[in-house]
């Protein structure tokens, strides 16, 4: 894929007019700490109350929605073979169904 100097150029320009502003503000010393350090975290509003924090980044993993539900259907058919038909390249036997380990509680007013 090759691209003209024009294209580059035409793609590129917001880029440049950022490189040029950032260099008229710093030569007017009028940066701010967000300019001179932008990977630096902001300031919050408030104090935090969280003391620790479990992030789970799973690519390919699957979603929040199917790990944290209650399924009361996926609890009634706890063990039985699946219901979905086997795909047609099988490196391995499909399992039964299996309710989530953990139990499920409502909290807060919305009951979820």
């Amino acid at each position: 894929m090759s691209m003209t100097r024009r294209e580059m150029l035409q793609k590129c320009a917001a880029g440049f007019g950022n490189l040029a502003l950032l260099s008229l503000f710093s030569e007017q010393g009028s940066t701010s700490d967000a300019i001179s350090q932008p990977s630096a975290p902001p300031v919050p509003h408030f104090a935090p109350k969280a003391k620790r924090i479990i992030f789970l980044f799973m690519f390919g993993g699957p979603s929040a929605h199917d790990l944290f539900l209650h399924k009361p259907l996926l609890d009634r058919d706890d063990g039985k073979p699946n219901p979905i038909p086997e795909p047609r390249i099988v490196f391995a036997r499909t399992g039964e169904l299996m309710k989530s380990p953990w139990k499920v509680k409502q909290h807060g007013q919305s009951g979820a």
